[in-house]
């Protein structure tokens, strides 16, 4: 299963969080953007430079504003942009982010756990 197909599994299950989705991750593409000398200064990942997920931020914006009245409306324009090849980590990212800080939706949260969440990782259900 690609990301794409299951940003539209869980987008099709849970469709109402499909925007708040997109808001999440148009709100860390914008973050990302403002504070770049900031990310360039503190970054520490040795496999993804820090421009490399710059120059992800920015084609997210890109898409976001290209889509900006129907990416947090129609699930295919939703997965098909948000998660085609490099976008994939950014969105995955924000997801996690979202999903992390997300309270009650025990089943919503379960389900991005199941679909994204590396292995490698502690659960955000187990966390602090």
């Amino acid at each position: 299963m690609t990301n794409t197909d299951k940003a539209k599994l869980l987008v099709t299950l849970f469709p109402e969080h499909m925007q708040p989705l997109a808001d999440a991750i148009k709100a860390g593409s914008d973050y990302v953007l403002k504070n770049q000398d900031l990310l360039r200064e503190e970054w520490s990942n040795p496999i993804i430079t820090a421009k490399f997920w710059i120059d992800i931020a920015l084609d997210i914006s890109g898409v976001m504003n290209s889509f900006r009245h129907d990416i947090g409306k129609s699930r295919i324009r939703f997965s098909e942009n948000l998660f085609f090849a490099y976008r994939a980590l950014f969105s995955i990212e924000y997801i996690l982010r979202y999903a992390g800080a997300t309270q009650g939706n025990t089943p919503f949260r379960l389900a991005v756990q199941m679909l994204f969440e590396p292995d490698n990782l502690i659960p955000f259900n187990q966390q602090n």
